[in-house]
């Protein structure tokens, strides 16, 4: 290096110093890097560029910042490139930096926990300074502060009428050596049969509550179903009795057994029947017996209750109906039951029959 670069070099990192003074960033930034072009490894440019960076003027107000500068890559180039005496300086930044901010929190430290971040700080500069006495002095306040905070925290879980920290609050006291550490214990023992007890007797009394609810929606539940079973068997009643003397058309129905009785004179009892139905109708009469009269072969395939049922086998198509009924689901729905089979009705709001569904399509007239 020539003497002109480095005085030019010098005057440079000069110029930025003063640009720093006036706190003027930019302008020193630029000057340091104006340094760094005719001499890269140049510890003092990175630390002046470390400085603006930080928006502060000098090492004792780097000191004093809040921001952590010590992995800064300026500062790292500044003590890799620095010789032995510089770079002693530059670790002493990072030494007062830290204690400063060590000193700042154990004056203000209100809790354990902010004397071992005191200390956990510490342990960032151990290899340049000696910490080992500071570190234990914290360390015996830390402890300190601690065995209080942990007394009236078991305090506290003695008091709190909860079992499980009842036996926490226990462990604290066997821990340290408090003045009351013994009548705590007994008392913490005492209480735990009595809140067991206590959450018994609870238990209990909740079981019993909630065994009374389920009885009583039971109950209501019953007396609802009661109700509307009452309701709708009056409803199919009323259904029923309206159903009497109606006819409506309906589907042809062949059938042979009761064709082939009735020209061999066997069904000569059921003839009125056949002589006082329409054609493919099905009538409800006051009896409760069922008349249907089929297109094809003119067959009355329903009788009276009073009449004894044929013998043999007379209907194929299930379609012998000696009798009706009527019920009413728990949802309203009516249903009408002939013979075998059951169907969907459809009733307006006085309960009179108006169409049976998918009895081949057809409806009441």
């Amino acid at each position: 290096m020539s003497n002109e670069d480095t005085v030019t070099t010098a005057s440079l990192l000069r110029r930025a110093e003063l640009f720093l003074e006036d706190k003027e960033w930019d302008p020193a930034s630029n000057y340091c890097q104006k340094v760094l072009d005719i001499e890269p490894e140049n510890a003092r440019a990175y630390f002046l560029l470390l400085l603006s960076s930080l928006k502060v003027s000098d090492k004792d107000e780097l000191i004093n910042s809040a921001p952590p500068f010590a992995d800064s890559s300026f500062f790292q180039k500044a003590l890799r490139f620095s010789d032995p005496e510089y770079k002693k300086q530059l670790e002493q930044c990072i030494v007062d930096n830290i204690l400063l901010k060590v000193r700042k929190i154990t004056e203000n430290a209100k809790r354990a926990e902010d004397f071992r971040t005191a200390m956990e700080l510490l342990t960032k500069i151990a290899d340049l300074t000696d910490v080992g006495e500071l570190m234990d002095n914290l360390s015996t306040k830390a402890h300190a502060l601690q065995k209080q905070e942990d007394y009236y925290k078991g305090i506290r879980m003695m008091n709190s009428g909860d079992i499980g920290e009842i036996n926490q609050a226990i462990k604290i006291f066997e821990k340290y050596d408090f003045e009351d550490a013994a009548k705590n214990i007994e008392k913490c023992k005492s209480l735990i049969p009595q809140l067991e007890a206590e959450k018994s007797r609870k238990l209990k009394k909740k079981k019993i509550a909630i065994m009374s609810a389920v009885l009583g929606v039971m109950l209501l539940t019953l007396l609802i179903l009661s109700s509307t079973a009452a309701a709708n068997k009056k409803k199919a009643a009323e259904i029923y009795d309206n159903f009497l003397g109606l006819s409506f058309s309906g589907s042809t129905e062949d059938d042979d057994g009761f064709s082939e009785a009735y020209y061999k004179g066997q069904l000569s009892q059921y003839t009125t029947y056949w002589n006082t139905t329409e054609e493919n109708t099905l009538t409800f009469n006051e009896d409760g017996s069922v008349d249907y009269l089929s297109t094809y072969d003119m067959t009355v395939l329903a009788y009276p209750k009073s009449i004894a049922k044929p013998d043999g086998y007379h209907n194929e198509y299930e379609g012998t109906y000696n009798s009706f009924s009527v019920s009413v689901s728990f949802n309203g729905t009516a249903y009408l039951k002939i013979g075998i089979d059951t169907y969907e009705l459809l009733v307006d709001s006085d309960n009179i029959p108006k169409a049976i569904y998918d009895y081949d399509g057809m409806t009441l007239r």
